[in-house]
């Protein structure tokens, strides 16, 4: 998809600093449709000043409170065989001597005054049955049912993604006290269902997601940058090597997290970590809802220069996973195997991608084949009406308008003024590109911010000097670039001011009247 910014609607009333309102429905609509863009065209035409801009009244970070367990607090599974044991007597408040036999004593050392225990029932009941509170009768360990439950049963917690994996499912729940993780604990109070309002064990806190990044592409920056790679660290002399994830890893596990924070579900995707799908399956519903409702917390990385890197050997096997039908939670979601980590990983779907291209390094039509299907494109031109509109040369009139009143200025009857100095300069930038176009190509125009500083020069003389500052040290060197092997057209697109040319080489050089020679170039 590829789109020309439309800059013709009126600017937003409230701050004309701001994108306007055509523009930023531009990016909105190819963002939701191909969740990435890349803003694209010559240099200092404002790419990565809109793509700051557009992010200017986004959230800059998403908290959420949580509840945690205190941290002191452990968790326990304990086993009743109906056969030896009537479990029937367990009522709220009934008590339980952990301390009748030897066996239990030493088994039972570790528990501390308000451990939390879930009672398992066995035989043919085959669930969660009760919740205990540990407490100690002197030095005597007792628990005390806090509440029947109706639990998970052998079979559920068996097949559950998580709990499966717990020490007591994994021991066929053969022994009379377990213990259990912080995270066994939290699944099996969701499946249990309790409300945690009703528990006094945990805390409040809060998590904080940074909501967009940056980064810049260059010849070197690799997939072990951006995604994640193994980072040498020194310990007692000895060199080991750990995985490290990168910028799009870490922008991807927060986007992720902040999504199920929003959607009130207790599942995070944790360094180190597979992404949580198997957990996230049974609240895939939940989270479809907030995402067809347009109100989950939005979060993007911007990769300026984008261009100037591989983009092939940057993102490697994920660029398939860019494509909106294929991030998380979608159609055709797609989940791949990290090479170093060994660790699942998705892309969530409220990540959006904005990169900026100088066309100048490299053409669009250079763009891996890849890359160009799975972005949206931009182009942003020179852009004469917002100079002049930053100059107070002009109040709100189209991009035509703008151009049709450039070409009527006649040079020689400007004012010699720090407004006319400006009119000379939106001028000779419009002549100068017209002649790049017609001697080297659309793609090496020079851009209109180049230009902007001059809005702030008042007298006329710092007007000259600002001018004289842009034109010797920024467009001149990058006209020099342009036609390094060319130096006729060089001479051609500067009117023959400002170059002098060799046999085999050009000169650069300084004009006497610098005003005068600007105006040659503006003819």
């Amino acid at each position: 998809v590829i789109m020309k910014l439309d800059r013709e609607s009126q600017p937003d009333e409230v701050d004309q600093t701001k994108l306007d309102k055509k523009m930023r429905e531009n990016f909105d609509e190819l963002l939701n449709a191909k969740k990435q863009l890349i803003l694209y065209g010559p240099p200092g035409t404002g790419k990565t000043y809109l793509a700051n801009k557009y992010l200017e009244d986004k959230p800059k970070e998403y908290s959420f409170t949580k509840k945690d367990f205190e941290e002191s607090l452990r968790f326990y599974w304990y086993s009743i065989n109906p056969k030896m044991w009537d479990y029937t007597q367990l009522k709220p408040n009934f008590e339980i001597s952990l301390a009748t036999k030897r066996k239990a004593k030493v088994a039972f050392e570790e528990i501390q005054d308000g451990d939390l225990i879930f009672i398992y029932v066995g035989g043919n009941v085959g669930r969660i049955y009760a919740l205990g509170e540990c407490f100690f009768d002197g030095e005597e360990p007792k628990f005390r049912v806090v509440k029947l439950v109706d639990g998970p049963t052998w079979k559920e917690m068996k097949e559950d993604p998580e709990l499966s994996k717990s020490l007591p499912v994994r021991m066929g729940a053969r022994a009379t006290l377990i213990p259990l993780t912080p995270s066994d604990s939290k699944r099996m109070i969701e499946l249990i269902g309790l409300d945690t309002n009703e528990l006094s064990i945990f805390k409040e806190s809060k998590e904080s997601y940074k909501a967009f990044d940056w980064v810049t592409f260059h010849q070197s920056y690799s997939y072990e940058e951006f995604v994640e790679g193994l980072r040498p660290r020194t310990e007692d002399g000895n060199i080991r090597y750990e995985v490290e994830e990168g910028i799009f890893k870490r922008i991807c596990r927060d986007a992720f997290n902040a999504l199920m924070a929003s959607c009130g579900i207790d599942v995070r995707w944790n360094g180190g970590s597979d992404v949580s799908l198997a957990r996230i399956d049974e609240y895939r519903k939940r989270v479809e809802d907030k995402l067809n409702g347009n109100d989950y917390p939005k979060f993007y990385l911007i990769i300026d220069e984008i261009n100037r890197g591989d983009i092939s050997r940057i993102f490697g096997e994920l660029i398939s996973l860019l494509e909106a039908d294929k991030r998380l939670f979608s159609e055709n979601e797609l989940v791949v195997t990290l090479p170093y980590s060994k660790t699942k990983f998705g892309v969530p779907p409220n990540l959006y991608i904005i990169g900026t291209m100088n066309t100048a390094d490299r053409s669009i039509a250079l763009i891996d084949v890849a890359l160009r299907r799975r972005f949206g494109f931009i182009e942003l031109m020179p852009n004469y009406k917002a100079l002049m509109r930053e100059f107070g040369l002009i109040q709100d009139i189209d991009d035509t308008a703008a151009i049709e009143k450039i070409e009527k200025w006649d040079i020689d009857s400007m004012p010699e003024n720090s407004e006319g100095i400006k009119k000379l300069a939106v001028k000779v930038l419009y002549s100068l590109n017209e002649r790049i176009k017609e001697k080297y190509d659309r793609d090496h125009q020079i851009g209109h911010s180049y230009f902007f500083k001059l809005k702030d020069a008042g007298e006329k003389a710092e007007v000259e000097e600002t001018l004289k500052q842009i034109w010797y040290f920024e467009i001149l060197p990058l006209l020099q670039e342009y036609f390094y092997d060319s130096p006729e057209k060089l001479k051609e697109v500067l009117n023959g001011k400002f170059v002098e040319v060799k046999e085999n080489y050009f000169d650069l050089k300084k004009e006497d009247d610098f005003i005068a020679a600007l105006k040659e170039i503006a003819r």
